[in-house]
């Protein structure tokens, strides 16, 4: 009956028996709400108990499954590698047809408008505007949604810093489309294909090779997620952030310290998922005169509540989330907080803002821009 599952149940079973609870710690949903069916291995049970007994899922376990981030702190925690088994979870909901109303409209207006917020195309590329751009380069910039939707200023700058580390880099408005990575975490597999393999007949046709993008969420999904769903993909995938390093680090770039002191919050899908924890450090450090480090941080960091589309689904949740992750930033005293991820910086920015913080919250690729030479 669940098939997505049962390829799991080795895993389960292993979990089972162990039953250590290594994974609760650092848990945001079991922490803010307090039940343990909320924690990594509370779905865990819920999954096996779903093999084993071959019960119908039901709304209560709609909502332990969706109250996650998918943020992978319990992966760093087990070796298990429970999110893969949550994300099989959503595929068995959407199977059954029970998949949370906001998701689904999240996912509809993906297919339909090519963003998540049902937004038009021109205002996607509206930050192409006093700007000049290629259109013709084996090298593309993929933005993602929401940096030209909601963060434009950004998505220039990123751009702009792109272009000055000496990439032949374009930028073709006529394909630019959603990554799919939010219908991926509704568990719709078909509509997430389809979108997968749109765009990569998109990229194929226009001769394109590598792909550079700012948006952690798009860089797990182009480099890690197409490849399950594509034969022969053959697309390099970037972060910008690896790019800028690589600049700064061959010394196409030069950088200054125009920062006092500057703490760093690592985006979930950046860093446990696709492992990319120095290169923004040395960047930080050859921009600030002092680098602080948050008490959790790096492979262990803390979700700042933006994953796993919570914010959909449990808005309350997720301000909570952003709530705790803005106390942990205050409380180390930088001047600045940075990050690289579009939607870690609408979140923090709702934390912060709650508690009033004297930090503040600036995009890294501001910051590195701002600091060239």
């Amino acid at each position: 009956m669940y098939e997505e599952l049962i390829k799991y149940r080795d895993k389960l079973y292993t979990c089972n028996r162990s039953h250590c609870g290594f994974c609760q710690e650092g848990c945001l949903p079991y922490k803010l709400l307090g039940y343990e069916q909320y924690s990594s291995r509370g779905r865990m049970i819920v999954s096996r108990v779903l093999i084993e007994r071959n019960i119908k899922i039901d709304e209560n376990i709609v909502d332990i499954v969706f109250n996650c981030f998918l943020c992978g702190f319990c992966n760093a925690k087990c070796a298990l590698y429970p999110t893969d088994i949550f994300t099989a979870l959503r595929r068995e909901i959407n199977k059954a047809g029970l998949t949370p109303r906001p998701l689904i409209e999240v996912a509809n207006n993906i297919v339909s408008s090519g963003n998540p917020y049902a937004f038009s195309r021109e205002d996607r590329y509206k930050w192409t505007k006093d700007i000049q751009i290629t259109t013709k380069s084996q090298s593309i910039y993929f933005p993602g949604c929401v940096y030209p939707y909601l963060q434009a200023k950004q998505t220039k700058t990123i751009y702009s810093l792109l272009a000055k580390t000496g990439i032949e880099i374009s930028y073709i408005p006529e394909i630019d489309n959603c990554c799919g990575y939010p219908v991926y975490l509704t568990g719709d597999m078909e509509k997430f294909e389809a979108i997968a393999k749109k765009n990569y007949e998109n990229w194929k046709r226009q001769g394109i090779k590598k792909i550079y993008t700012p948006c952690p969420g798009c860089y797990k999904t182009l480099a890690e997620i197409y490849p399950e769903f594509i034969e022969n993909y053959d697309i390099e995938v970037y972060h910008a952030v690896l790019a800028i390093h690589d600049a700064y680090e061959n010394g196409k770039i030069s950088l200054q310290k125009k920062y006092q002191t500057i703490t760093y919050h690592d985006p979930c899908d950046l860093t446990r998922f696709m492992r990319v924890i120095e290169e923004p450090r040395k960047l930080i450090e050859a921009i600030s005169n002092e680098f602080i480090e948050l008490d959790y941080h790096g492979y262990f960091a803390k979700c700042c509540g933006g994953g796993g589309l919570v914010v959909a689904y449990n808005p309350q949740l997720h301000l909570q989330a952003s709530i705790h992750r803005a106390k942990e930033i205050e409380s180390v005293g930088a001047e600045i907080v940075t990050t690289f991820c579009p939607t870690c910086l609408r979140t923090l920015r709702k934390g912060l803002k709650r508690i009033k913080a004297k930090t503040k919250l600036i995009d890294l690729g501001q910051l590195i821009f701002s600091s060239m030479q």
